[in-house]
């Protein structure tokens, strides 16, 4: 009410202006009715985000879609500073991946270098060089010895992590790769790209097993179940975002579409199957979460975060999500009440998007690349705020976390693969 009698008002005042003036003042005015709507619009943009959090904050558990779009202000709980940072790549820091130990830490990015990191010192390890264009995704065995790489210079490639050598080089695609996955085995690659197909692979022969039939749109996010029965995938167009995405479920023994999970009306940036495989989270840049049933195929929540999600990671044993949004921050979210419980920024340049997101062997710590090409790595609260959740295993008697670890890296850090040296430690 408030705001129709001011825009009445507005309205009012403006007509009475037209009638003594031309025709070219008719159209200033006009151009004055624009100009004091869209400052009401912003002076009530706080207002509107507190009304926002608060109806996500009252839907009960398991109450379907909810998506009034949660804007304004984006501080959320605890405000984390990074333990440290890595520059690691130019520009953009694509993927991070923890090795099973602890120990290192793997990165990739669009300067077409995949790079190991002492995550003892910060100090770059060995590169990992043969990709001819940006590195767009990879994943690593569950034993730390295998990783699969994807790059838009439209191959994969399989690496032997401890010596740093190309095993096989994988060609099929006819335009770029753009995110790729490993199974649990280690036995089967799935990619896709903008070529509008995903295809599985044999990692022991280097060929292709399965080619999808196409897509309406370029194939941009791929995960397979941890029991390495179902695919996921996700796909859009980046640079048509606004064009809706879509999540299917496939069954990669056999290569047939088992669901087309319906919701997203932008274009698909991450699919994540939770640890148990009985949930599926995605997230597409209109600002849409949702997490699904994989069993039914049915959607438990669907939350319109307001900004892009980029990427979304489980928090192991808990009801927890760490989503990756545009621009450059990373937040935990408790599902069970829809509120963000601590935040992390960092990726602060203009512009700037978070693109991965991984998590510590010891649940320590949380590393997140992004556009600007910086790895943070955030320490992970041992309990929310309320003390009500405990967000990562007690640590091992006398052994100190994967998160005091790099907080005591040398001053100033370590070079990144570039060359150049991270913004200082906060």
């Amino acid at each position: 009410m408030r705001y129709s009698a001011v825009l009445n008002v507005v309205t009012s005042l403006n007509s009475s202006v037209a009638v003594r003036r031309s025709s070219r003042k008719k159209r200033l005015g006009a151009l004055d009715l624009i100009g004091v709507v869209a400052i009401l619009a912003w002076i009530s943009l706080p207002a509107a985000a507190q009304e926002a959090r608060q109806k996500n904050a009252d839907a009960e558990p398991g109450a379907g879609r909810f998506l009034q779009p949660i804007r304004g202000p984006r501080a959320a709980g605890p405000m984390l500073a990074p333990a440290n940072s890595i520059l690691a790549h130019a520009p953009t820091a694509s993927f991070v991946a923890f090795t099973p130990g602890g120990k290192q830490l793997i990165s990739g990015g669009t300067d077409s270098i995949v790079q190991v990191w002492d995550l003892q010192t910060g100090n770059p390890v060995r590169p990992l060089a043969g990709h001819r264009a940006g590195v767009s995704g990879g994943a690593l065995s569950a034993d730390g010895r295998l990783l699969v790489t994807g790059s838009w210079d439209q191959t994969l490639r399989t690496w032997q992590v401890e010596s740093g050598k190309t095993e096989k080089s994988l060609t099929g695609h006819t335009d770029a790769v753009n995110c790729v996955a490993l199974s649990p085995d280690s036995k089967t690659i799935a990619s896709g790209g903008n070529d509008l197909v995903f295809r599985l692979w044999n990692v022991e022969l280097g060929k292709a097993t399965f080619t999808s039939p196409e897509q309406t749109l370029p194939v941009n996010r791929i995960a397979i179940s941890p029991d390495g029965k179902l695919v996921a995938t996700g796909s859009g167009r980046v640079t048509d975002w606004r064009r809706p995405g879509e999540v299917k479920l496939w069954n990669p023994a056999t290569g047939e579409e088992l669901a087309l999970l319906p919701g997203h009306g932008a274009c698909l940036n991450t699919v994540v199957f939770s640890p148990d495989g009985k949930q599926l989270a995605t997230g597409s840049a209109e600002g849409l979460l949702c997490v699904w049933d994989v069993a039914k195929r049915a959607e438990l929540l669907a939350i319109n975060l307001g900004r892009g999600v980029r990427t979304i990671l489980f928090i192991p044993d808990t009801e927890i999500l760490a989503i990756g949004q545009y621009p450059g921050s990373v937040y935990l979210w408790d599902l069970p009440t829809r509120r963000p419980i601590v935040s992390f920024t960092g990726h602060a340049t203009p512009q700037a998007m978070v693109d991965h997101l991984a998590l510590s062997p010891d649940g320590s710590l949380i590393a997140s690349t992004g556009t600007d090409g910086m790895v943070y790595l955030w320490p992970v609260p041992e309990k929310t705020p309320d003390g009500k959740t405990r967000l990562r295993p007690m640590p091992a008697e006398g052994k100190p976390t994967a998160a005091e670890i790099v907080a005591k890296w040398s001053d100033p850090a370590p070079a990144g693969a570039s060359g150049t040296k991270p913004d200082p430690k906060p």
